[in-house]
């Protein structure tokens, strides 16, 4: 158990909840897997309201993913996501990462000249 002293935000924790968890096994895209598998019908995300179940989820991952490889993203490949925290860019992110590419984080309220332009596909809101 850790000390609550050296970690003062341990005291903040409802009682029954741990303070250590042991490092989960696998890759993102094995855990967003596994448990879209195991809890088809549990809420994954709630955004303004409105909750879609981990069984939605990997539905909208898998599509995404494979419209991104109809357009040729391959393992390796860089791929922008300039989307604001949304559930959008929760499913790009996965999306991506099943390909094997490489998610490129931009925020984007960022001026669009300052964005890079070495990624091969963008994500972005329209």
């Amino acid at each position: 158990m850790a000390d609550a002293t050296a970690k003062p935000w341990l005291k903040s924790y409802a009682p029954g909840v741990p303070h250590e968890l042991p490092a989960p096994e696998g890759s993102l895209v094995d855990l967003i897997h596994d448990t879209v598998r195991q809890y088809p019908d549990r809420p994954a995300l709630e955004f303004f309201g409105r909750e879609t179940s981990y069984a939605d989820l990997g539905e909208q991952i898998d599509r995404a993913a494979e419209g991104l490889r109809r357009l040729g993203v391959q393992a390796g490949d860089p791929v922008a996501i300039v989307l604001p925290n949304c559930p959008q860019h929760i499913v790009a992110f996965y999306a991506v990462l099943r390909l094997g590419a490489i998610v490129v984080e931009h925020n984007p309220c960022t001026r669009r000249a300052s964005c890079g332009t070495s990624s091969r596909i963008t994500v972005r809101a329209s």
